[in-house]
């Protein structure tokens, strides 16, 4: 009777740290059948420049490639080993100049190019954000992509605004115009709003009612996006941590058993 309680004490304990850890992000959205491909989206708690020059000229520390921002994106993604442990790529949600590249290029996203692979793509509290690549960019989205890698918020800025550089049009496009990021010539950098589900999630606009012309100098963070990822079918390998309590609960029972005996 002794051991019965006790293995019942061991896998609730291994249940709750499991849900527990679970509970701080959601890597596989509620709702989907073993095998289902989907995409998850995040607001990074880390903060870039836009990459752009300022109206006066002066160019302050900051990217000059896409390749920069994606790697900015997966440093993000990395602060927390649950996302590392899914072995996916993360991009950049930012349509840039010189060079030019759109957020939907960039993403893999483009409703006519990559329409064979258009999947999901849910934020990391579990809601759906968007149920193909068509709907990710017809200018709203079902949910705000308000979550960062750790289940935190975003970051607030100096106005008062929740806002990220995207540099893009509602559209997913904007490689190439003024209001991109990585652009020298001194003109407006777009920026997005993560707590809005309207256009303005993409292209929001600053606190003086432009697009964000005096914000140049602002670190802000950027929306990352991952690659394809697939639900876990029968069969599939428990992630590390879910193994690792496992271990614990059964090195833990053992003992117990083991004493039991002796006793």
């Amino acid at each position: 009777m002794k051991t019965a309680n006790v293995l019942s004490c061991v896998l609730a304990v291994v249940f709750f740290a499991t849900a527990a850890q679970a509970g701080a992000i959601v890597t596989v959205p509620p709702g989907l059948s073993p095998g289902d491909q989907y995409r998850l989206v995040f607001v990074t708690s880390t903060e870039t420049h836009s990459g752009g020059a300022d109206q006066s000229g002066l160019v302050p520390p900051g990217f000059t490639t896409v390749a920069q921002f994606d790697n900015f994106a997966t440093d993000a993604a990395n602060l927390n080993p649950t996302l590392t442990a899914l072995g996916t790529t993360w991009r950049a949600v930012i349509s840039t100049r010189s060079p030019n590249s759109d957020a939907k290029t960039n993403t893999l996203t483009d409703p006519v190019v990559n329409a064979s692979t258009s999947v999901p793509i849910y934020q990391l509290g579990g809601l759906l954000v968007a149920s193909g690549y068509s709907d990710l960019w017809d200018g709203t989205i079902a949910n705000p992509i308000n979550v960062n890698e750790n289940g935190g918020g975003p970051a607030a800025q100096a106005h008062g605004l929740y806002l990220v550089w995207t540099g893009a049009a509602s559209n997913g496009g904007g490689a190439g115009a003024g209001s991109a990021l990585i652009n020298q010539d001194g003109g407006w950098i777009q920026v997005g709003n993560p707590t809005v589900t309207t256009a303005e999630w993409i292209t929001g606009i600053g606190p003086n009612g432009d697009w964000a012309n005096e914000r140049h100098n602002d670190l802000m963070p950027i929306y990352a996006m991952s690659g394809i990822l697939r639900a876990p079918e029968q069969g599939d390998i428990p992630e590390p941590a879910t193994m690792a309590l496992l271990g614990l609960a059964a090195c833990g029972l053992g003992g117990y058993i083991r004493r039991h005996r002796t006793a």
